[in-house]
């Protein structure tokens, strides 16, 4: 296999003249041959893809979830989160409820009926670490089966390695590949325009759905954060989730939400999705638990300011100005929400001007 320029004229006799020295028993003019092949072969390459006629049958159906509501077929999909926020191993995770399918996963997702195949694309650990996480899930399933998870290590941006990666995918028969993660498989200066567009182009002809791991900003105090780099790699995502890890320094235990930054073009954001994760480290096991994120401070200071007026009036009712001092917002901000709610039908005001939840419906 080699790199050859098809628009030169001396990458055009180089190949005629390998295919000489084969010494075929014909005789064939290979100069003109290689000619015709190399001016067919970018005639084609330019064409790209051929018009297609879209109608609107009584039959036509959105876009497919291959695990709702985190990954859509043939989607780019993103989540990201600080380092150490736990990414790596949620990915994992993911990629055995798509493979078994795990139908009654403790997370709540749903993945299809059946089982889709996923390929790991590590850019940043290594295949003893990702193996490690997939014993640790398996010990914690009832009743235990093998897990599986093809893998594959990466040490060139994508649009360099497209043809191997390529080959890989058909000879995996993966429908799902596992970016692990943005910054390693794009390459160059990620806050210039020119690394999320050479990243995803060389996606888009991959024709395949991806799950890609990112990283955020260094402002992790910010309530709401984006993809690191340039704004392309936010706008070429198609499906955008942040992930936010609580745990206690030398807990045994953490805490995970995981909040939509950015809905598909044919549905609207999800609500905030949360789990809780044991680790039983003397026995090499770990449990997943869905936990509401609500139920965590941090997680609840995260979330648009409608839900935390709910959450607070839970306790009692109150004025605006309270209100508004208690979550640390405007009181113009408190007062548009709260009018917001009680049009909805959600709160009532009393005789002093406070307002109460209507119901205890959240």
């Amino acid at each position: 296999r080699i790199r050859i320029n098809l628009l030169t004229q001396r990458g055009r006799s180089d190949i005629a003249k390998r295919v000489k020295e084969l010494s075929l028993p014909i005789e064939i003019n290979w100069n003109d041959l290689v000619e015709l092949v190399c001016n067919e072969v970018i005639e084609r390459a330019r064409q790209g893809e051929p018009v297609q006629e879209l109608w609107t049958p009584d039959d036509v159906k959105p876009p497919t979830y291959l695990l709702h509501p985190l990954i859509v077929q043939h989607y780019p999909n993103v989540i990201f989160g600080d380092p150490g926020s736990w990414k790596s191993s949620i990915a994992v995770v993911l990629s055995q409820i798509l493979l078994l399918p795990w139908q009654d996963n403790p997370m709540g997702l749903k993945p299809l009926e059946r089982s889709v195949k996923c390929l790991f694309l590590d850019w940043e650990t290594d295949a003893d670490t990702i193996r490690w996480q997939l014993k640790m899930l398996q010990k914690g399933i009832e009743p235990e089966i093998p897990l599986f998870l093809p893998y594959r290590r990466c040490d060139q941006p994508l649009a360099s390695d497209l043809e191997q990666i390529e080959q890989h995918v058909a000879d995996t028969k993966a429908e799902v590949i596992i970016i692990d993660s943005l910054g390693l498989a794009a390459g160059g200066e990620l806050k210039e325009t020119q690394s999320p567009l050479t990243f995803y182009a060389a996606l888009r002809k991959l024709n395949t759905t991806a799950l890609i791991l990112a990283h955020n900003p260094k402002d992790r105090e910010t309530k709401t954060r984006s993809i690191y780099g340039n704004q392309f790699f936010t706008a070429g995502a198609r499906n955008v989730w942040e992930l936010r890890k609580n745990q206690e320094t030398g807990s045994d235990e953490l805490d995970i939400a995981l909040f939509h930054r950015k809905p598909p073009p044919f549905s609207k954001l999800h609500i905030p999705l949360g789990f809780k994760v044991k680790f039983d480290n003397e026995n090499g096991k770990m449990n997943i638990l869905h936990r509401d994120p609500k139920n965590v401070t941090e997680f609840l200071e995260q979330m648009g300011t409608r839900q935390r007026i709910r959450e607070l009036l839970k306790t009692g009712k109150l004025s605006p100005s309270e209100i508004a001092e208690s979550l640390d917002i405007s009181k113009a901000n408190a007062r548009k929400t709260i009018f917001d709610l009680k049009n909805r039908g959600e709160l009532i005001k009393d005789n002093e001007g406070k307002y109460g939840l209507l119901s205890k419906e959240t």
